[in-house]
């Protein structure tokens, strides 16, 4: 069985060389119709032949090549952008470059290098996962997916979320192949679990931290986000205000909060879960810093107060609030919280007009 792997794994580089070379006539065949102006994919994608976990041919269509500088792996892990794929002398140049095959045979030994294209806005969600890219200190890509202008309703974009909603990435896999993944909970188990060796944010798998870990991470997910989402909806973008909403969602994220200072006051690190800071931590502080946004007052929560400013002032977290774009939360703007209002008080409706238009024609 391995003699066969590695025979694959030696053959495959040289038979699709030698397709791209002769295919210049068929690539016109594959121009695309959608925008997709950044991704991580590979050579079958001119094939139409993608990883079971994508459906068969769904991205193909939507990706475009130009070589990823700087990364000594090959044919098999590039970058598409629009404007480059339709320059035929760069892709005829690309569909010409010369495949390492002791590159492709020797990464299979190693551990797994990241090829990651991000997909997120500077939103609670988002920034959860680009703190966690730099803590972990691994190079990525981004892509700025503006929700307020709804790019993440786009058919693109769907193809890689289904649900329409950031943060989402785009890795190559061990197997070569693309694997998309979406859900901040998944994404961060995802970075852990394959690119984090050393534990700098997660345990050892099987230990009594990893598991109170995923306690910490699924409390965020399904407590304090869709709680505190609803609270900063009824208080800050409902068109009507509807006092009991407010008062409903703010009192049980208030509550959350208190779960969370009582969980700390009883750590004897600081952190919530173990010796050093995890995911759990950078999953709760994407939403605690927006407290204050949705009328926690932070004095009630001493020990919370005094963790998210300890953790806001690490660089590798303060470094993430920003990417991909300026946070205005945490800038310096003294306007900053309500410059944020505004921005996203208009689309917040115009999104939810437009999916009840859209049932409405169903």
């Amino acid at each position: 069985m391995e003699l066969r792997r590695a025979c694959q794994i030696i053959y495959r580089p040289i038979r699709n060389y030698l397709q791209c070379c002769f295919w210049n006539a068929q690539v016109p065949r594959l121009q695309p119709t959608m925008s997709f102006p950044a991704a991580h994919i590979f050579k079958r994608a001119f094939m139409g032949r993608l990883g079971s976990n994508i459906s068969h041919g769904s991205l193909s269509g939507i990706y475009r090549l130009v070589p990823q500088h700087n990364i000594n792996t090959g044919i098999t892990h590039n970058i598409f952008t629009h404007s480059q794929y339709k320059d035929p002398v760069k892709r005829r140049s690309f569909l010409r470059t010369k495949t390492s095959i002791q590159n492709k045979t020797s990464s299979i030994m190693a551990s797994p290098q990241p090829h990651i294209m991000l997909y997120t806005d500077s939103t609670p969600n988002g920034i959860k996962i680009t703190t966690a890219l730099e803590e972990l200190g691994l190079k990525y890509e981004v892509e700025h997916v503006d929700i307020s202008t709804l790019r993440q309703k786009e058919p693109w974009y769907l193809e890689i979320n289904p649900n329409g909603r950031i943060p989402a990435i785009v890795d190559t896999f061990d197997d070569g192949e693309p694997i998309r993944v979406f859900e901040g909970g998944s994404i961060l188990q995802y970075l852990t679990e394959r690119y984090d060796p050393e534990h700098k944010l997660s345990f050892p798998k099987g230990s009594r931290e990893y598991y109170e870990c995923n306690n910490w991470l699924f409390f965020q997910h399904g407590g304090i986000g869709p709680m505190q989402g609803q609270a900063s909806h009824f208080l800050k973008y409902a068109p009507v205000k509807i006092e009991y909403g407010v008062k409903r969602y703010v009192t049980e994220t208030r509550r959350l909060y208190s779960v969370l200072d009582t969980q700390l006051s009883k750590s004897k690190s600081g952190y919530l879960v173990g010796d050093h800071l995890s995911i759990a931590d950078i999953a709760n502080l994407s939403w605690v810093i927006f407290g204050e946004y949705t009328d926690v007052d932070m004095n009630a929560f001493p020990h919370l107060k005094e963790w998210e400013a300890r953790l806001s002032a690490r660089p590798g977290i303060a470094k993430g609030f920003h990417i991909p774009k300026v946070l205005g939360i945490k800038s310096d703007d003294p306007e900053g919280a309500k410059k944020y209002q505004s921005h996203h008080a208009d689309w917040v409706i115009r999104s939810q007009q437009l999916e009840q238009e859209a049932f409405s024609r169903k």
